[in-house]
């Protein structure tokens, strides 16, 4: 799936990358949320950071050990690279309530809501414990394959957008 992600030609991606973000103001939960987890894009990853203009919270994640934790986006907020290459932001206050809507980042997603992630399982720890009240995969459309093996660790998303 990173092989054909790189693969991507930049105006492929990018209008996958809008059709997704269309996809998220349109639906309801979105609308409807006043809090929304996103994640800093690797490269070759969904980048929805156009989502920021809208008028929310938006939450990005951080790892600390071997968990993950939320912080609210401010402006003068800055972003550090983690030894596992993702930008994290360097905050002090970690959002601590429930989060209204989570998008999360997947290597491959079923129709069932499984996913492929990257295999640390920080998603599916915080999920686990924190459940938001709507998680959303991002995914190209080659991503969404038929069925993913899971155990009872993994986590299942309430839905996925594909571009």
């Amino acid at each position: 799936m990173i092989k054909l992600r790189k693969s991507l030609d930049v105006h492929q991606k990018q209008a996958f990358d809008h059709h997704i973000i269309m996809q998220i103001r349109a639906d309801e939960r979105y609308q409807q949320a006043d809090t929304v987890a996103i994640f800093y894009p690797m490269v070759h990853e969904i980048d929805l950071r156009d989502l920021m203009t809208d008028h929310k919270t938006f939450l990005f994640p951080k790892v600390i050990k071997d968990d993950i934790v939320f912080y609210p986006y401010q402006k003068e907020m800055r972003f550090t690279k983690s030894t596992f290459g993702v930008y994290e932001p360097k905050s002090a206050s970690p959002f601590t309530a429930q989060i209204d809507y989570m998008l999360v980042p997947a290597l491959a997603v079923d129709s069932k809501g499984h996913r492929i992630g990257y295999g640390k399982g920080f998603y599916d720890r915080y999920l686990a414990i924190h459940r938001p009240k709507t998680t959303i995969g991002v995914i190209y459309p080659f991503q969404l394959i038929d069925e993913i093996d899971y155990s009872d660790i993994d986590q299942p998303l309430d839905g996925y957008m594909k571009g």
